[in-house]
Formats: structure tokens, C-alpha cells, sequence
């Protein structure tokens, strides 16, 4: 995760092979990401948003505008679930065992 922007109750969330160096996911990995690791974490877990790839490799939330508590702390750990198969993914990746 590279950077959480927005404001209010809509968020995008950057998505990079490795926050600490800055290493970018190359094309192949940001379409796999976004069409695949994404969307099977997301049906897993619950979560409703939609991953985005216009300039940056990226995951929005804009949860509902009458949330309570409650509601957010189940979408914050929806949305650590699914970044979280993201890190697998790109751990795979970096070891040779993904694509």
C-alpha cells in the first residue's frame, strides 16, 4: 500500500509491489491484481467496492454515507483481508512461486 487518499466517506487506496523501495506492479502484475486477486478476495470476505486502474493500480472504498461504527470496522477488516491477498500475491510473485 502505497498511499489512502480521499475524503469524507470516499477513499482510493494505491496499491505497489513495495511500499519501502517505491517498485511500481509491473503491468502483468497490476492486471492479475485488478482482475483476479482482487475480485476473488473481495467475494470471499464480503466487501463490496470495485478496484480501479486509471494511472495507478488502485482499490476504492466509499462506504455507505449512513455508516456507524460498526459498519466501518467490518469494511476496514474486509479491506485488510483483501490487501492482504494482495501482499500474498505479490510475495508469490517475488518468490517465484506466483506469476
Amino acid at each position: 500500500l502505497r498511499e489512502v487518499r480521499g475524503i469524507g466517506f470516499f477513499y482510493a487506496l494505491e496499491l505497489v509491489a513495495d511500499a519501502d523501495s517505491g517498485t511500481e506492479l509491473t503491468g502483468e502484475q497490476s492486471l492479475a491484481v485488478l482482475r483476479e486477486v482482487i475480485p476473488a478476495a473481495m467475494a470471499e470476505v464480503g466487501l463490496v467496492t470495485r478496484p480501479d486502474d486509471r494511472g495507478a493500480t488502485m482499490l476504492i472504498l466509499s462506504p455507505p454515507l449512513v455508516s456507524d461504527r460498526q459498519v466501518l470496522d467490518e469494511l476496514l477488516a474486509q479491506t485488510d483481508a483483501v490487501l492482504g491477498a494482495v501482499d500474498r500475491y505479490v510475495a508469490g510473485v517475488a518468490a517465484g512461486t506466483g506469476r
